[in-house]
C-alpha cells in the first residue's frame, strides 16, 4: 500500500508542477485530463489519505481541486446520496 501511495504522490507532484504554469492540467481550458482525474482525488479525500490530499504541500493542486468542485457539472455528478 505504501509503495502504491508513493507512486500516486509522484503523479500528484507532477500535476502540481503543471498547475504552477497553467490553470488546468493541459493548459488554459478544462479538458478530459481534468475530468478523468477528479474522481480519484475525490476518493483520496473520502478515504482520508492525507499524504495525497495535503493541499499545503500541493497548493496549486488544491486550488485546482476547489475549482473542480465548484463546477456545476461536478456538483451534479457527485450529488448522489450514498445512504439511499
Amino acid at each position: 500500500m505504501a509503495y502504491a501511495e508513493a507512486r500516486v504522490a509522484e503523479i500528484l507532484d507532477k500535476m502540481e508542477t503543471a498547475l504552477t504554469k497553467q490553470p488546468w492540467l493541459c493548459g488554459a481550458t478544462l479538458s478530459l485530463a481534468d475530468i478523468s482525474v477528479a474522481p480519484f482525488i475525490e476518493r483520496f479525500e473520502a478515504n482520508k489519505m492525507p499524504g495525497l490530499t495535503d493541499w499545503q504541500k500541493r497548493p496549486c493542486l488544491g486550488l485546482w481541486w476547489k475549482k473542480m468542485q465548484e463546477r456545476e457539472s461536478f456538483q451534479i455528478a457527485f450529488s448522489f446520496n450514498p445512504n439511499s
